[in-house]
């Protein structure tokens, strides 16, 4: 039964899962649960490459105002 409840959340079309065996829908969920997993791992790469900006940003402002870059683009290396 908790199985049948899991890939319900998993599978966009109920009615596969009549379909599927047990197997199958046990195969769905750890690709489905792999995925979100990198997911949310490529998320807290993003937030903490951010907060290191950030922080990079901080100090210069602080330490540095004369080298503070005057926009983002200048900041990040971009041309525009």
């Amino acid at each position: 039964m908790r199985l049948r409840r899991r890939a319900v959340g998993y599978i966009d079309d109920i009615r596969i899962l009549w379909e599927l065996t047990a197997g199958e829908t046990e195969e769905i969920i750890a690709e489905r649960s792999a995925l979100e997993r990198k997911r949310l791992e490529d998320s807290y790469r993003r937030n903490e490459l951010l907060a290191f900006n950030i922080g990079a940003l901080c100090r210069t402002a602080v330490n540095a105002p004369r080298q503070f870059p005057r926009t983002p683009a200048e900041a990040f290396g971009r041309k525009e």
